[in-house]
C-alpha cells in the first residue's frame, strides 16, 4: 500500500485531484478517473505501473495544475552478452 501512498500524494500534487485508496485483493491494482479505468494490471502477473505511465493516463482525463509538469524517464532493458 506504500506504493500506492506515495502515488496518491503525486496525483494530488500534479492534478488537484482527490485521491481514494481502495484496497483490492489478488495483487490487482486500478486507477479510475471519474469511474474509468484508465490502468489496470489485471492480467499482466501484477506487474506495478512507473509514476510515469499513471500520470500519463490521468493527463488523458484532467490537465496538470498551473506549474506543474510531468517528468518521464525511459527505461531501456539492459542487455548483457554471453561471454
Amino acid at each position: 500500500m506504500r506504493f500506492a501512498a506515495s502515488l496518491a500524494a503525486l496525483i494530488e500534487k500534479k492534478f488537484g485531484l482527490v485521491v481514494k485508496l481502495i484496497e483490492g485483493a489478488n495483487g490487482i491494482y486500478e486507477v479510475t478517473v471519474n469511474n474509468e479505468i484508465v490502468y489496470t494490471n489485471q492480467g499482466r502477473c501484477s506487474q506495478l505501473p512507473t509514476d510515469g505511465e499513471i500520470l500519463g493516463k490521468i493527463r488523458q482525463y484532467k490537465e496538470l495544475l498551473p506549474g506543474e509538469e510531468l517528468k518521464t524517464t525511459e527505461v531501456f532493458p539492459i542487455f548483457n552478452p554471453k561471454r
